[in-house]
């Protein structure tokens, strides 16, 4: 599972990719936050809420999704 920013109509969104299918997250659950940074920093809770949401928010087919950056202005950037 991994967190996504997607571009939906209404603005981007976040989501969980899960196979070839980004779930909605935001579709069920309006109490998570719009920035995945934010669910990140709320740790293990954030993940399982955002976990809980993708069980019953509805599939996008990842194949011709708009996906964006995550993380719009990371404070770090490390290389190898």
């Amino acid at each position: 599972m991994r967190l996504c920013v997607f571009d939906a109509t209404d603005g981007s969104r976040p989501g969980l990719v899960l196979g070839e299918e980004i779930a909605d997250i935001r579709a069920v659950a309006r109490d998570l936050p719009a920035n995945p940074v934010d669910i990140l920093a709320a740790g293990a809770a954030g993940m399982q809420a955002a976990e809980k949401a993708a069980r019953t928010a509805p599939g996008i087919p990842l194949k011709g999704a708009r996906l964006k950056a995550p993380v719009k202005r990371p404070g770090k950037i490390l290389g190898k």
